[in-house]
């Protein structure tokens, strides 16, 4: 039983059907131009062509239509629907009215009418815009392609869902073998080839970006083939899905060994005294507050502070030069570095260096410090019969201070106190010493030696008073201008000066300046 629908404008189902189907129709004898017995109303607006047109301009052949590039293709799926008798589909293009190109897919078959002739039912759908998209995807992926071949930095796609890893072929080229690319979040942890100390800022970052974080970056070290590691930084952006969630993360792994090692000698620039290598003033100072502080861990709750200059170090420097001056300063930092390897050391000033025995006791950390006169003698002067001294303050943690600065003074004073006894020795700071200086029974001293043999007995004199005004002092800049009056005043000059160098000697500032009367102030010009 067969049911035609009718409507309104006498049409009935099967035209209406074949009249909204979102493709054209047409049939098609099996002849070699294919002519078409009939076509929809759709298939004719696909062409452009009316049905008239394609009788009369093409003798209603379909070849006609197809491009020619295509028309072989064509002929050959034709060949193959015969055979299987089965719906069979291909993209091909046809020619229209306006000369443009048409992208269709047709899904078609062979049949036999009742009539016994051969004929072609063919659908076809316009897929021109998805072979356009399907073109600059591929264009898109070329270019990528052409990225990835030309550049020196690493790609790579990590798919969250699969757990792969796909990398592009500079990782071989620069590490020597294949990545992890299956099981990536089970592989990375026990990987060998990531640095220990940076797995662990890896798997935040993966973590991450499953979250759904959209960017991310961080800094690790990454073996090659022979277990050398590189600085590399990893870039890595998340894309999402319709619900959006986080799918994939593509980025990119870039050298940055390079710059690794410039930071590096900043940071040694800026950390490091340049003529011994021992750490400089302000280092020392920030890492011995490390401790004081508590940053470097619980475990150390006592220490012991060395101050230590070299005895009568100018009348080596007069004597024998300023390189072999030099050459004493830098022989005594790696005297210092072999005696004490784990510990903090820096050279604070001319001839004083300061250390931090975190950990150890003051009795014990004197008995090591008498160790570096030994050392020292060893080391031979011009003159054989001349020896290379020094004398040593030390003050304990957390007995004899708590801070750095009371620490520093307290060392300070038994340094004094030790070079009053006879110098070349150490001397452990007590409070019988401290309170004795304190009450001026002995001269407070400072941080530099410039006390000499060549000075009179009203330099001395001087010099004791200009140290003991400064440590009792509340406002140093008042006492500093103060004692440069008395200086002015005692030698009766015009002018006393103060100037500071910068710390790689290149350049000064005058940064203190008394003018006797009558005088104008040159401190502003002698920069």
């Amino acid at each position: 039983m067969v049911f035609i629908m009718i409507n309104e404008s006498g049409m009935d189902g099967r035209e209406l059907f074949v009249r909204f189907m979102p493709g054209g129709m047409c049939q098609c004898l099996d002849d070699d131009c294919f002519t078409i017995l009939w076509m929809s109303e759709v298939f004719c607006e696909l062409t452009g062509y009316t049905e008239e047109e394609i009788r009369e301009k093409f003798h209603g052949h379909f070849l006609a239509l197809v491009s020619r590039a295509d028309q072989e293709a064509v002929k050959q799926m034709s060949r193959r629907q015969k055979e299987s008798l089965e719906f069979m589909e291909q993209e091909y293009r046809i020619i229209r009215k306006d000369g443009t190109l048409l992208w269709v897919l047709e899904r078609g078959r062979f049949y036999r009418t009742p009539e016994g002739q051969d004929t072609f039912l063919c659908f076809l759908m316009d897929i021109t815009v998805r072979k356009k998209m399907e073109e600059e995807l591929r264009l898109n992926l070329e270019r990528y392609q052409v990225i990835m071949d030309q550049t020196t930095n690493i790609i790579f796609e990590w798919d969250m869902k699969k757990d792969t890893l796909f990398f592009s072929s500079n990782w071989e080229n620069k590490f020597g073998y294949r990545a992890v690319e299956e099981q990536v979040s089970k592989g990375i942890p026990r990987s060998l080839k990531i640095h220990p100390d940076d797995r662990k800022a890896l798997l935040t970052m993966m973590k991450e970006m499953q979250q759904g974080r959209n960017y991310d970056e961080t800094e690790l070290r990454i073996a090659n083939l022979m277990g050398e590691f590189t600085w590399c930084r990893i870039r890595s952006t998340a894309q999402y899905n319709e619900e959006g969630e986080p799918i994939k993360a593509v980025g990119v792994i870039l050298d940055i060994q390079e710059e690794k090692q410039r930071q590096q000698e900043l940071m040694k620039a800026a950390h490091q005294d340049a003529l011994t290598g021992l750490l400089n003033k302000a280092e020392t100072g920030r890492r011995i507050e490390k401790y004081l502080s508590g940053e470097c861990g619980s475990r150390y709750t006592k220490g012991a502070l060395l101050l230590m200059d070299l005895d009568d170090f100018k009348r080596i420097n007069d004597r024998y030069g300023h390189l072999c001056g030099d050459a004493v300063l830098s022989d005594t930092g790696a005297i210092l570095r072999r005696l004490f390897p784990n510990d903090v050391i820096g050279r604070i000033g001319g001839d004083e260096f300061l250390l931090f025995l975190p950990g150890t006791d003051k009795k014990k950390a004197a008995e090591k410090a008498a160790r570096i006169s030994i050392c020292l003698k060893k080391k031979q002067l011009p003159d054989s019969s001349d020896e290379i001294r020094a004398s040593v303050g030390v003050a304990g943690w957390p007995e004899d201070g708590n801070s750095f600065s009371d620490l520093y003074r307290k060392a300070d004073m038994a340094l004094y106190h030790g070079k009053g006894a006879g110098k070349n020795n150490v001397t452990l700071y007590d409070e019988e010493s401290c309170r004795r200086q304190e009450e001026g029974i002995e001269p407070l001293r400072s941080g530099t030696v410039i006390e000499s043999e060549d000075m009179t007995d009203v330099e001395r004199q001087l010099v004791s008073y200009t140290f003991r005004m400064l440590y009792h002092s509340q406002n140093i800049e008042e006492a500093v201008n103060q004692l440069l009056e008395i200086v002015g005043r005692a030698y009766d000059v015009s002018r006393v000066y103060i100037f500071e160098s910068s710390p790689d000697g290149k350049y000064c500032n005058n940064t203190f300046e008394w003018c006797n009367e009558g005088i104008e102030p040159q401190k502003d010009l002698l920069q």
